[in-house]
């Protein structure tokens, strides 16, 4: 056989095809094969916890299915926080088949509800290319306790001379407060029982008693010791007797103004 000859034979039916159908203006693309749908993962909400308290454990269950003609191969599936935990009873998935999938989260001490997610990786059988699909869900959370400012800012200003500035962070809820620290010497703070009480602090009758209601911690700030070169900035750290919030910090804001002082 020659060259000719070979060439002759490697000139397929396909070949031919397409070359009839271009003499008749017909797109080629007729006769390549078609790329099979993207694989697809639904995903459902069946449960979801209620508010959860400080260290307890909620757990959300979702029901994760295959709609495809081929069998789904779940990889593996990461969280966004390491509060929650992911764990799924079947990895393969045949077509129509599901599988719940639980995801266990710690509450630890957050004081607002916080959204999560859930990437799940995935291919079909015989399939290079991985999928993912995102599953989001909201973790709400009811303290022990709150405190309110959450932050504090110090207005010093600029057209008078001013003495000793004061707030108040007020605590409210199922804690005992037990001392409280300052990061500079321009800041002092003590705790009281009410905000309308003097300023000197109270001492609390059993240590180990757990009071419920508002607590208060009184902060003052004296401009002439927060040097001009210092950043603006500081905070006070108070001690809970809380298992779980042992230490709240305040951050303390300073500033130069007309403003009044406030909390945010």
């Amino acid at each position: 056989m020659d060259a000719s000859d070979s060439n002759r034979i490697s000139f397929s039916w396909e070949s031919k095809a397409i070359a009839v159908l271009a003499l008749l203006g017909i797109s080629s693309a007729l006769l390549l094969p078609r790329e099979s749908s993207p694989a697809q993962l639904n995903v459902k909400l069946e449960e979801s916890p209620a508010a959860l308290t400080w260290g307890e454990d909620g757990h959300f269950v979702f029901s994760v299915s295959n709609p495809n003609a081929r069998e789904i191969l779940i990889h593996r599936i990461r969280t966004s926080c390491g509060c929650s935990r992911p764990l799924l009873q079947e990895m393969n998935l045949a077509p129509g088949e599901s599988t719940p999938l639980r995801l266990v989260v710690s509450a630890g001490s957050r004081d607002r509800p916080v959204d999560l997610n859930a990437i799940i990786y995935y291919s079909c059988l015989g399939e290079r290319k991985q999928h993912i699909h995102r599953v989001t869900y909201r973790v709400d959370i009811v303290p022990e306790f709150t405190w309110s400012p959450s932050e504090l800012e110090f207005v010093i200003p600029t057209t008078t001379s001013s003495g000793p500035l004061s707030a108040s962070v007020t605590f409210a809820g199922d804690v005992e407060l037990g001392g409280v620290d300052v990061s500079h010497e321009s800041l002092t703070a003590s705790l009281v029982e009410d905000p309308s009480l003097a300023t000197h602090g109270t001492s609390r009758r059993d240590r180990n008693a757990v009071t419920t209601g508002p607590s208060c911690v009184r902060v003052a700030f004296d401009p002439s010791l927060w040097p001009e070169s210092r950043e603006r900035e500081g905070f006070i750290e108070v001690h809970t007797r809380s298992q779980h919030k042992p230490l709240v910090r305040v951050m303390v804001h300073i500033e130069r103004g007309n403003r009044s002082n406030e909390g945010r």
